[in-house]
């Protein structure tokens, strides 16, 4: 047995509600910029469920999967727009070690009529 905190499952999979579009993370006042309400409400939502969840902390490269909950209405969006901050969420919270390229090496999105919020599946990469 180690003491390290990281391993290499073969898959991990964890369910996050939906986050806010890329758009509407950051706002600026008298050139300052700062997380907007709707961001920090997410971030601090998003990080409980995740630790209710309590994902093993996988070491290394990674190749992700993040299925998006499709909308149900005619606004349209932007599936990218959803990214940065699962992927950010993930690495403050020491799932994945980080997520440059030195460690995300396939980031695969997708809608997802069966997802509510998002879901993000994490397996060990060998690239």
């Amino acid at each position: 047995m180690t003491d390290a905190p990281f391993h290499n499952p073969a898959a991990v999979t964890v369910e996050l509600p939906m986050p806010p579009t890329t758009n509407n993370l950051f706002a600026s006042t008298k050139g300052m910029r700062y997380r907007t309400s709707e961001y920090n409400a997410w971030i601090k939502e998003a990080g409980l469920r995740l630790n209710i969840q309590r994902p093993p902390q996988t070491r290394g490269k990674v190749s992700l999967l993040i299925e998006v909950a499709e909308p149900q209405t005619s606004r349209q969006t932007d599936l990218a727009n959803r990214e940065k901050t699962t992927v950010d969420l993930l690495v403050k919270h020491l799932v994945i070690e980080g997520d440059d390229q030195r460690f995300v090496r396939e980031l695969v999105m997708r809608w997802a009529p069966d997802v509510r919020g998002v879901r993000v599946t994490i397996r060990s990469a060998s690239a």
